[in-house]
């Protein structure tokens, strides 16, 4: 609070008596200088304090001075007295004493300070920067400045003594003597040592004070400009200090306050802009164009009157100034510039801005935008029209008119009264620059005087005129247009019969036009115009019958291409007028190349014509006219054109077929045959030019890869024999590979363009995509072999040929070439032996107990031997041989099977170790040793395309064992599936068929018997996960219906007498309370609670969208009470099934994993007997993935926004040299998000790479759901391919990366997985195969997993009761229909409405009391 009068004197007298205390003087500052720290400076500031009370008591403001002082700094003043008058002579000093003294002190500084720019004058400062300059202090001036402009109020301009008013031209005086100070010391802001300030954050701060200084008043704005102006008026001024200049000269202009005296005081700018311009010092001056771009925001804000004047000065050059007269086409091209510059941040402010109902700030800016484009249109016209009357067009046309302002010329037309209505009917889309040739001045006349508006059809009309007129740059025979013939054929074409085949016809004329733009005389072009509207009056302006008749001699033409054909034989004519080239350019160019086939009638010499002006086309010897010469023939042809012919070795037959080779798959995929890909084309011809380059560069490194040359002599100096049967191997296999590719895209040309391109140039790479080294191995052990009838060719050959394949199938054929030749390679390379040391060394416990070194070995023959007998039903697979591995998994098993049928196993095999073919050769040997008539396999996956595929890659396998399989999804029939042998199905699949069956059964009466799964075999691909994952299984809900359709039409309530009637009657529900602890009662009031809840707001209602350990998404019911209420059905559970209890049913288990360690597998005890367990090493040899995989960062990072910078951060220096692979969590992990991880993650990177230089070159894939890994896995491991994933794809997908990314594929875990084999799972994505990796963790929280305990599998006793309950009802039910024992319609749907309400409040009853209730009150 302020000081009263009294506490002012107080004041005032503590500070004299202060002062005298630190006086030089005071014979006691022996003590002083013991206790304060730079006593000189504190002495300063008091001294200065005490002046501040005398100045203003000379000017009479003491009252003021009152006001700003307060009491807080009075008492403390008072404190600090007491303090320093109370510290004895002689004391000894103590820390705490001097601390004290030092805060009092800085304290009182401040209250100094605060009270010294409150009653400092702008007068005062003026003073002050005077002396600060003369004495070069210059760190002091950015201080002065800033407080000049944010502290002093106007009336702290200047104070005069004795109270007296303060006349407004002295204060004036003042602020324009600071406008001096401040326009030529600002650059002193950056002096100041308390701040580094950067670009951005200078010139934000310079922009800030301009403005601040500009609203205070008085101002001047005219004097202040002219200050401003003289700097820039001189040629080396901006070398000293520009770049200040610049942001003030530029922050001045687009000032909104100064924009708006400048349209009121017009006539003053205009004097001072043209002395500006007038001065040859200007123009002198590097930075000139950058202020006549700021000058311009304050012409257009000009009114038209003055507007109008400025432009008579500068372009018309009224006033005859040489000056004017030599910068003229200089000013047209600034003025305009500006003008479109203004009006597209116009446009972008508008649409930029939000549009909330009720935001009246938001409007009333985009109103003032609004309404300054309307003046801009305004300012627009008076430009066009001087510069159309001074014949100056075509300096707009030809000069100023370009790739950067044509976009938005368009627009500012577009949106123009003027010119609005004829440029909206002209489309630039494929070649902005064009709009330049609106201001041809013939054409730009028609436009004005309104001659292009008054006519039928006008929208076709204009384009037409357009195109004929518009490009005749010259404006030679400009009188041979006869307008008012053309406009009388227009109009009279409304009375044409075949309107149709007219509006057609003239679309092709139009288009056609604009593909022949540039070629021709205006005269040609006309003539041709006038031609073809002739033929399309004979046609149209008949019956049809007529027209057929007259057809006749175009009936080879396509019926689309009529119209274009005759214009191109009309141009083609036109020998001495169009440049071929060009025109063969321009029509491939818009895939119109393809018309020259109904000129050129004879394809040698159509192939001739097409090679003269395309010199790579000359080596595209295996075109055909049939089948090639199709309008996406002109992509190809266009690329190719444009680029540089490379020189041809004629003396190298091998170089010259390859160049052949390498045109032909070229040309074969850029060429298509759809109207979306044109327009594609069209627009992104930049794009798809450097995707050609790309695809040619692979080609090209594809020929070098099997060009290599090897030396004759080996590594000790011997001549050998091998190089050359290398050499041989890898000339056939490019040969092979060339003529692969091409076949592969040949003929097909209306697959998407986009995906033949996306997917070509990685098809390409699979086929190199290996170590020749791996190739010589192969080789090497099979030289004996006819090479190409050898099994490595007859291999890649069905792995490299398209055939039937879809562009998806075949890309996920050749992605496996290398991991087929990796196989061989260490097949060959490494032995039998080999392999038994790596299993002894992973498993030193097994080999000791119960392994048979001559036992195995000689299993592991027979399992070889039985083996091929059936690897021909393998088919692409090309498996000659089994992995080391594979046949000592295989011969293990076996071995165990044969000690004991019935025997559990488990192993660990990693994936892309033939895990699948383990299984099913596993498989196979299950169905030999046991009664085949008796045994059923049912092979569970974690995923349902993990169950698909396999099935589809071994269902021939099956069949050549004399096996029946079946892959079982949810729609799959339950007599179907189990009439089959072996069964392919993820869990969660085969459990929603069971329900599906079960419920239909209960409602319909239809037969049903539950699966006999105790005499079956159970075989687990990756069993730890389908184990660990079933805690949170969750159970699925069918629908019951319970009211006839008629009453299903609106919400009817339901209360406890409704619940009676639908579910079997008043007598079941007191049953349930009676004999399971009042189950009916908790249930449903639990129950309406919530309903109740619901009624009162929908945000109470517990229906969610959950993510589960492995990444699928299941959706949560809602309310039952309510869904029944306005549906007329019941969600209730037909089947409570427990996959633990499940699996318990089987007779035995056979488990396989690719995380699991052996010392964890005592976990599973509770359910399986895991005493056989075989950790089987890779194919590859010993295990090193801890070698190859290295991380790169491990951050815990707990802001939102930072953890997203992170990630971001990470992604920009690895996506250029490595594929990344993110894995994000698709559930919302807090209640403050809104969006998930995943999203999140994916908006940022979209957003990112439109403007960073990195993510802007990487391809984006999103994995969320299991649908979408198909479609995107062999898309992952290519360098600038980011891939975001849920942990859907965490198990069984192998994912392979090219050979050149030296670092491999790099992985990028945002969060801990609930669980740790999930995690393991995540890391195995990378460094796969003995191959390379990298990985970042950087996430919110963390999870030690080996600090957790890891405890036995806990089983659910109660959900173990339910299911068995479950699996007795079922088998219960299907013996009663055997006796044609149904259910009434009034007990059918007890059974699922009991299960709901035990599920809901999770009653613990025995087995023996659910089963005899149900025997009770649902079966009898």
């Amino acid at each position: 609070m302020p000081l009263y009068e009294a506490g002012y004197n107080e004041f005032k007298s503590v500070l004299t008596y202060l002062n005298d205390i630190f006086s030089e003087n005071n014979l006691n500052n022996s003590k002083l200088e013991k206790i304060v720290k730079r006593l000189d400076e504190h002495r300063k500031h008091l001294s200065a304090y005490s002046k501040l009370f005398n100045v203003c008591e000379k000017r009479n403001v003491q009252s003021q001075l009152q006001q700003v002082l307060s009491e807080t700094a009075r008492k403390r003043l008072d404190d600090f007295k007491e303090l320093i008058s109370n510290i004895p002579d002689e004391a000894v000093f103590n820390n705490n004493t001097m601390h004290r003294v030092e805060l009092y002190l800085l304290s009182i500084r401040y209250d100094y300070k605060v009270a010294r720019d409150e009653m400092q004058t702008l007068a005062d400062l003026n003073v002050k920067l005077k002396k600060w300059l003369e004495k070069k202090t210059l760190h002091k001036i950015g201080e002065l400045l800033e407080r000049g402009i944010i502290d002093k109020t106007p009336e702290q301009i200047i104070y005069l003594k004795n109270g007296q008013t303060v006349e407004l031209e002295k204060k004036t005086e003042v602020v324009k003597e600071f406008y001096y100070y401040f326009i030529n010391n600002c650059f002193l802001l950056r002096a100041e040592t308390e701040r580094n300030l950067n670009d951005v954050e200078y010139r934000k701060r310079l922009q800030d004070l301009q403005t601040k200084l500009l609203k205070k008043q008085p101002n001047d704005i005219k004097h202040y400009f002219t200050s401003l102006a003289k700097n820039t008026n001189q040629p080396n001024n901006l070398e000293n200090f520009g770049y200040t200049q610049e942001i003030l000269m530029e922050s001045f202009c687009k000032d909104h306050v100064v924009q708006t005296f400048a349209s009121n005081n017009s006539k003053y700018f205009i004097d001072e802009f043209v002395a500006i311009f007038r001065n040859k010092e200007f123009w002198e001056n590097k930075f000139w164009k950058k202020f006549f771009e700021y000058f311009s925001y304050i012409i257009f804000n000009f009114n038209g009157t003055a507007f109008e004047e400025i432009l008579k000065i500068l372009i018309r050059n009224e006033n005859n100034e040489n000056i004017f007269m030599d910068k003229r086409y200089i000013l047209i091209d600034q003025i305009y510039n500006c003008l479109v510059d203004l009006y597209r941040s116009y446009i972008e402010h508008i649409q930029n801005q939000p549009t909330a109902d009720g935001d009246k700030s938001t409007k009333f800016r985009n109103e003032l935008y609004k309404s300054g484009c309307q003046l801009l249109h305004k300012h627009l016209e008076s430009l066009l029209k001087m510069l159309n009357n001074l014949d100056y067009l075509k300096v707009l046309r030809d000069q100023v008119i370009n790739e950067k302002n044509a976009g938005a010329t368009i627009k500012m037309l577009q949106d123009s009264p003027a010119y609005g209505s004829c440029i909206r009917e002209l489309d630039f889309k494929l070649e902005p620059q064009d709009v330049r040739y609106f201001f041809s001045s013939q054409f730009f006349r028609l436009v004005i005087n309104g001659d292009l508006i008054d006519v039928y059809r006008f929208g076709t009309f204009i384009p037409l005129i357009f195109y004929i007129y518009a490009f005749d740059i010259e404006q030679k025979n400009s009188s041979i247009l006869d307008l008012t013939k053309l406009r009388g054929f227009f109009n009279e074409s409304q009375l044409f019969k075949q309107q149709k085949e007219f509006e057609k016809g003239l679309n092709d004329l139009t288009e056609f036009m604009q593909v022949l733009v540039k070629m021709g005389s205006l005269q040609s072009r006309w003539e041709c115009a006038n031609y073809v509207l002739e033929e399309l009056r004979k046609q149209c302006s008949v019956h049809s019958e007529e027209m057929q008749a007259d057809d006749e001699s175009n009936e080879l033409i396509d019926k689309d291409d009529v119209i274009k054909v005759k214009i191109l034989e009309y141009f083609h004519s036109k020998n001495g007028e169009v440049d071929k080239k060009k025109l063969m350019l321009r029509l491939a160019e818009t895939l119109n190349i393809h018309l020259f086939k109904y000129l050129i009638k004879n394809k040698s010499q159509l192939i001739d014509f097409l090679a003269e002006h395309n010199a790579s086309f000359k080596q595209n010897c295996t075109f055909d006219v049939d089948r090639d010469m199709v309008p996406g023939f002109g992509i190809p042809y266009y690329l190719t054109a444009k680029q540089k012919p490379e020189k041809i070795d004629n003396d190298n037959d091998n170089d010259s077929s390859d160049r052949v080779q390498m045109s032909a798959i070229m040309f074969h995929v850029f060429t298509c045959n759809s109207s979306f890909d044109k327009k594609e084309f069209l627009i992104n011809k930049k794009s798809y030019s450097d995707e050609f380059n790309e695809l040619k560069k692979t080609l090209w490194n594809l020929k070098k890869f099997y060009d290599q040359k090897e030396d004759p002599v080996d590594n000790v100096g011997n001549q050998t024999d091998v190089s050359e049967l290398y050499m041989q191997y890898y000339a056939h296999l490019k040969k092979l590979s060339f003529e692969s590719i091409a076949d592969g895209f040949k003929g097909d040309y209306h697959e998407s363009l986009t995906n033949r391109k996306l997917y070509a140039d990685k098809i390409v790479k699979n086929f190199l995509n290996y170590d020749l080294e791996h190739i010589k191995t192969i080789i090497r052990s099979t030289s004996s072999d006819e090479m190409e009838k050898s099994n490595l060719i007859t291999m890649l050959s069905g792995l490299m040929k398209r055939d039937m394949r879809s562009l998806h199938q075949w890309i996920d054929s050749t992605s496996s070439i290398g991991q087929n030749i990796n196989m061989q390679h260490f097949y060959y390379k490494y032995s039998q032996d080999d392999f038994d040391q790596w299993f002894r060394e992973q498993n030193p416990n097994v080999m000791q107990t119960t392994i048979d070194q001559d036992q195995l070995n000689s299993e592991r023959k027979n399992t070889i031997k039985s083996f091929r007998e059936f690897k021909k039903s393998l088919g692409s697979f090309k498996i000659n041989d089994l992995q080391h591995n594979q046949a000592g998994a295989l011969a293990l098993i076996s071995k165990q099977l044969t000690k004991n049928k019935n025997a559990n196993i488990f192993m660990k095999i990693g994936t892309g170790q033939g895990k699948s073919l383990i299984i099913a050769e596993t498989v196979r040997k299950l169905f030999k040793i046991n009664n085949k008539a008796a045994t059923k396999v049912f092979v569970f996956t974690c995923y349902d395309h993990l169950a698909k595929r396999d099935h589809k890659n071994f269902v021939d396998f099956y069949t050549a064992a004399n096996i029946n399989s079946i892959y079982c999804s949810r729609s799959s029939l339950l007599s179907e599936v189990m009439q089959n042998d072996v069964i392919y199905s993820e869990l969660d699949e085969f459990f929603n068929m069971l329900r599906r069956e079960f419920s239909n059964s209960l409602i319909n009466g239809q037969p049903i018997k539950y699966p006999d799964f105790e005499n079956a075999i159970l075989v687990l691909d990756e069993f730890d996960s389908l184990v660990l994952d079933s805690e949170d299984f969750s159970q699925r809900i069918n629908y019951f219906d319970v009211r006839s359709k008629s009453q299903r039409t609106a919400e009817l309530p339901v209360n406890k007498n409704d619940l009676e009637q639908y579910f079997g009657g008043s007598d079941f529900m007191k049953a349930c309370n009676q004999s399971l602890d009042g189950l009916f009662t908790k249930w449903y009031d639990s129950t309406k609670t919530q309903y109740d809840a619901i009624k009162r707001d929908s945000k109470n209602s517990n229906a969610k969208i959950k993510i589960d350990n492995l990444g699928k998404e299941h959706s949560y019911v809602g309310n039952f009470l309510d869904y029944l209420a306005k549906n007329g059905r019941a969600e209730m559970l037909a089947i409570i099934l427990y996959p633990t209890a499940f699996f318990k049913q089987f007779k035995q288990v056979i488990g396989f994993s690719g995380s699991v360690e052996g010392k964890d597998t005592g976990r599973f005890n509770s359910l399986f007997d895991t005493s056989l367990f075989y950790d089987i090493p890779p194919f590859f040899g010993k295990k090193r993935n801890n070698e190859n995989r290295k991380q790169v960062k491990n951050l815990i990072v707990h802001e939102q926004s930072q953890f997203i910078d992170e990630i971001m951060q990470d992604l920009k220096e690895r996506c250029l040299s490595q594929p990344v692979l993110i894995f994000a969590e698709t559930e919302l992990q807090s209640n403050e998000q809104t969006k998930p991880d995943f999203q999140l993650i994916k908006e940022t990177l979209i957003k990112e790479k439109e403007t960073d230089a990195h993510l802007s070159q990487c391809q984006l894939l999103y994995i969320e759901k299991e649908d979408d890994i198909d479609a995107n896995l062999n898309l992952i491991g290519y360098a600038k391919t980011i891939t975001i994933a849920s942990r859907v794809i965490a198990r069984g997908a192998d994912i392979l990366v090219y050979k050149d990314v030296k670092d491999g594929l790099h992985l990028l875990i945002t969060y801990y997985p609930m669980h740790k084999n999930i995690f393991v799972q995540m890391l195995g994505r990378t460094a796969r195969q003995d191959q390379l990796g990298t990985y970042s963790i950087i996430a919110k929280s963390e999870i030690k997993y080996d600090e957790l305990k890891v405890d036995q599998i806990k089983i659910n006793t109660r959900m173990v009761t339910w299911h068995n309950l479950s699996v007795w009802f079922y088998k219960e039910l299907a013996r009663n229909q055997q006796t044609s024992t149904i259910l009434s319609d009034n007990k059918r749907l007890r059974w699922p409405f009991l299960l709901t309400m035990m599920f809901s409040i999770g009653i613990d009853k025995s087995f023996e009391v659910l089963k005899d209730f149900v025997t009770k009150y649902i079966l009898k």
